[in-house]
C-alpha cells in the first residue's frame, strides 16, 4: 500500500533517474514495512516545516536540523513547541555532505513523520531515514490529501510543490496513515545498560 510509492522510486533509482552523487556517503538501513516503521516509532506528528539550518553535531558531524510545528500528535507524548528532527549531512561553510538515504525538506512542507527520541543526543531522527517522512498533497482529483514517499538524489533540487502524484491504484490517502499509525501498537525497546 504505502510502500508502492517507495518501491516506484526505488525501481527509479534503479535505472538512474535518481542516481546518487559520488559524492555521497554510503549508508543502509533495513527494509521494513509500515507497520513496523510506526510500532517502532516513539512520536508520530503531522505537521509543517517552518524551519531548516545546517550545523556540526557535538561529535563534529554536519547535520541538517528540521524544524516542524505540529498541527496534531499522531503517536507519542511530543514535547511543547516545534519538534526538531537531526539528520546527517547538509552543506555547511561551502562544503557539501552528502547522505543517501535521507529525507529532504522544504520550509512550507506538510508532512507526517516517524520519530525515534535519541536520548544520548536529545534529538528525534526519522525511523529508517527517508522511510520515516511523508510529503502531504492535496489531489485535485479527489480533493482528499495523499501521502507520499519520495526519494530524491541529492545534486537535484527538491520542491514538494512538484513532486509528480503517483498512480490511481497507487495512491494512499492521509487518513488511512493516521489510521494505521494510531491502530498500530508500538514494540518495546529493550532497556540498554549505561
Amino acid at each position: 500500500m504505502i510502500h508502492r510509492s517507495l518501491l516506484a522510486a526505488v525501481a527509479a533509482l534503479g535505472l538512474g533517474v535518481l542516481a546518487p552523487s559520488s559524492a555521497a556517503l554510503a549508508t543502509t538501513f533495513a527494509q521494513s514495512t509500515e507497520a513496523e516503521r510506526v510500532a517502532r516509532a516513539d512520536l508520530a506528528i503531522h505537521g509543517t516545516v517552518v524551519e531548516m539550518w545546517t550545523e556540526q553535531d557535538t561529535s563534529g558531524h554536519v547535520v541538517t536540523r528540521v524544524m516542524i510545528d505540529p498541527e496534531s500528535v499522531l503517536k507519542g507524548d511530543a514535547p511543547d513547541g516545534a519538534i526538531v528532527v537531526t539528520q546527517p549531512g547538509g552543506e555547511l561553510a561551502g562544503l557539501r555532505t552528502i547522505v543517501d538515504g535521507t529525507a529532504r525538506f522544504n520550509v512550507g512542507e506538510q508532512v507526517v513523520v516517524l520519530l525515534q527520541h535519541k536520548e544520548r543526543f536529545d534529538t528525534f531522527v526519522l525511523v529508517n531515514m527517508v522511510q520515516g517522512k511523508y510529503s502531504i498533497r492535496l489531489d485535485p482529483h479527489t480533493h482528499r490529501e495523499v501521502v507520499q514517499q519520495i526519494v530524491v538524489a541529492p545534486h537535484l533540487e527538491f520542491d514538494h510543490r512538484f513532486l509528480p502524484f503517483p498512480a490511481e491504484e497507487d495512491k494512499v490517502f492521509l487518513d488511512d496513515l493516521v489510521n494505521l499509525i494510531q491502530t498500530t501498537p508500538s514494540t518495546e525497546r529493550p532497556e540498554v545498560s549505561r
